[in-house]
C-alpha cells in the first residue's frame, strides 16, 4: 500500500484523474478492484512518463551530434600570401636557404610583381625570384621553390630592366587539400582540356587546368592526375602571389 501511493503521487493528474472513475465503481469486491486497477495504470503511465524522458535525451543527444558534424564538414578558407622574402636587415627567417651564383635576364612571366624576375642557375631556371625593396645593391634574388624553402642566387650581373606592370597578382604556387604543392610551369604544354589550358604541375605529378575558382572564400581548382585523366575539383588551402 505505501509503494502503490508513492507512486501514484509522482503520476502527472491525468493518470490520477482515471484513477478516481475507477474508484466510484461499487461492488462486492470494490476495494481489491480499485487496488488492482490503480496499480496496473498506474505502472503504464510511468512507463510512459520514463519512455518520454528518454525520447528528449535521445532528442537533444542526436541535435548536439549534428552540430559537431556540421563544424567538422566545414570547409576552411584558403590562406592567401603575398610572400615578401625580404625585410630591411635581410632574408625573412623561417625558410631552408640554398645559395649558388647565377644571373636574371627578363622580368618575371609567372609573377605580375614589378619585384619579380626569371633567372637561372647555369641551366635551371627559376621564376619567380624576388629582388629587395629595401636595397638596391644588395645583388641577390631569393627564389621560394616551396613554402619554406629558398634558393638564393647572388648575382654576376645587373638586374635586366623591368618590365611588369603590377595590377592584379597572378598566383604562381599553390597547396591543395591533400598537401600536394603545385607550381606554374614554364614552357609549352599539352593540348587544352576545352577552354581549360595547362596552369601548373604538382609535385604528385596530378595537372592543374586554368585558374583557381575564387567565387566563395574556399577557392578550388579542375585537377587531373595526367593529360587524359578526367577532371576533377580540388580543395586549395593555401596559393601565393
Amino acid at each position: 500500500m505505501p509503494i502503490m501511493v508513492a507512486v501514484e503521487v509522482a503520476l502527472p493528474p491525468i493518470f490520477t484523474s482515471r484513477h478516481q472513475g475507477v474508484l466510484m465503481r461499487r461492488g462486492e469486491s470494490g476495494v481489491l478492484k480499485q487496488f488492482s486497477l490503480r496499480h496496473r495504470y498506474t505502472a503504464v503511465g510511468f512507463v510512459s512518463f520514463l519512455f518520454a524522458v528518454a525520447s528528449c535525451i535521445s532528442a537533444c543527444t542526436d541535435t548536439t551530434d549534428s552540430s559537431t558534424s556540421n563544424d567538422q564538414n566545414r570547409v576552411p578558407e584558403t590562406r592567401i600570401v603575398t610572400l615578401k622574402p625580404w625585410t630591411d636587415k635581410g632574408l625573412t627567417d623561417g625558410f631552408q636557404v640554398r645559395t649558388a651564383k647565377g644571373s636574371c635576364w627578363v622580368s618575371s612571366e609567372l609573377a605580375t610583381r614589378t619585384d619579380a624576375y626569371r633567372c637561372t642557375i647555369g641551366d635551371v631556371i627559376y621564376d619567380p625570384c624576388f629582388s629587395s625593396q629595401y636595397s638596391a645593391s644588395l645583388n641577390k634574388v631569393a627564389c621560394p621553390t616551396s613554402p619554406k624553402e629558398m634558393q638564393v642566387i647572388e648575382l654576376t650581373d645587373p638586374l635586366p630592366e623591368q618590365l611588369n606592370d603590377e595590377g592584379e597578382l597572378q598566383v604562381w604556387m599553390l597547396i591543395l587539400g591533400n598537401g600536394d604543392q603545385c607550381n606554374s610551369g614554364i614552357g609549352a604544354g599539352p593540348d587544352p582540356r576545352g577552354d581549360l589550358y595547362l596552369s601548373m604541375t604538382c609535385e604528385s605529378g596530378s595537372l592543374i587546368w586554368g585558374n583557381p575558382d575564387k567565387s566563395s572564400s574556399a577557392w578550388t581548382v579542375q585537377a587531373s592526375k595526367d593529360e587524359k585523366g578526367p577532371l576533377s575539383t580540388m580543395q586549395v588551402t593555401e596559393v601565393y602571389q
